[in-house]
């Protein structure tokens, strides 16, 4: 009886906290210029699929008596408030695309820093190393 009364009690509360952080990510959206349309929509998608789920919820404890359990609990509510908030934040950290002119100088620079590094060979290291091959090859042999 005291977890009906205590979740009847305290579900405007998740919705407020819903709202909040509805309007949240809406303003981070708009702060974020480089998400595509799609992460966009993705994150509208799971947020109207939580606000459905608030108001059916609303629909249904106003139509339930009230001597009759709640179709979820409170624990509930936060893990589908967490799970939307950490499915939000992952999308909203998607880092900002590198321009392709950087791109293309850090690949070049890397290529020729690696040539100047290594030493140049000297003949009679040349020579050895095709005889320890074939010493390594007739053995096996």
């Amino acid at each position: 009886m005291k977890n009906r009364l205590r979740f009847r009690n305290e579900f405007e509360d998740y919705v407020t906290i819903f709202n909040k952080y509805k309007t949240k990510a809406n303003n981070f959206m708009e702060a974020t210029p480089h998400l595509t349309d799609g992460n966009r929509q993705l994150i509208n998608d799971k947020v109207q699929v939580v606000e459905t789920f608030y108001l059916e919820l609303r629909s249904t404890l106003e139509s339930l008596p009230r001597h009759e359990e709640p179709t979820t609990t409170l624990a509930g509510l936060e893990r589908k408030q967490m799970a939307l908030e950490s499915e939000i934040n992952g999308i909203l950290a998607i880092p900002a695309p590198v321009p392709e002119k950087e791109e293309e100088k850090k690949a070049e620079e890397p290529a020729d820093a690696a040539e100047g590094e290594m030493p140049p060979l000297d003949d009679e290291m040349k020579d050895e190393q095709p005889k320890q091959e074939a010493e390594t090859e007739a053995p096996a042999q």
